[in-house]
């Protein structure tokens, strides 16, 4: 193998392997858990959806339901409307690895 095919080689390899690490990094990213720590008691339900969008559903009137590709969020407000308290899990993504990345090629 000649000096210049081995560096096309070793090119390809970190071209690939940087591909996968972002792939991987871009999967495990959810808007929702990076959010979460900007989320504090006392703000209004408006100051909430700034930081995470509208409500995916809400349970009740005082409690708020934000839905992450892996995580959920519950905020619980009080009767004037402000956050009391805050509530985040783990919701593990079900679908099979090729329902997975169907999904990703269907985005636009």
């Amino acid at each position: 193998m000649t000096k210049k095919r081995f560096v096309y080689l070793c090119l390809l390899v970190v071209v690939i392997a940087s591909g996968v690490i972002l792939y991987a990094g871009y999967q495990s990213w959810c808007p929702i858990r990076h959010n979460f720590p900007r989320v504090r008691e006392g703000m209004t339900e408006t100051q909430v959806e700034d930081i995470l969008g509208n409500s995916n559903e809400s349970m009740t009137r005082t409690i708020r339901i934000w839905r992450g590709k892996d995580c959920t969020l519950l905020v619980a407000f009080d009767q004037t409307g402000r956050a009391r308290s805050k509530t985040l899990w783990d919701t593990p993504d079900e679908r099979s690895f090729i329902q997975r990345v169907l999904a990703f090629f269907k985005r636009t």
